[in-house]
């Protein structure tokens, strides 16, 4: 959200959430973002997750401002 080259724009807002019970943020774009229409939403995993040989402990999902709650509200995460 605080890029130097600013794609969520000059003022993006930062929107704390939960998603299957994890800690998330969704990233909600100002109006003179360049990226039209793009939100983010970032999810911390349960557990860590490794992906050939790289471990991440985010999920970040980049989607449609018009679609990425609905997306959001289907995540879940095998325990």
């Amino acid at each position: 959200a605080e890029h130097k080259l600013n794609p969520y724009g000059t003022k993006p807002r930062l929107e704390k959430m939960q998603v299957d019970g994890q800690e998330a943020v969704m990233i909600i774009p100002s109006e003179d973002q360049s990226m039209k229409g793009q939100w983010g939403l970032i999810v911390k995993y349960p557990e860590p997750v490794t992906i050939s040989g790289h471990t991440y402990p985010y999920l970040i999902l980049w989607a449609h401002g018009d679609h990425i709650r609905d997306i959001a509200g289907t995540i879940s995460f095998q325990r």
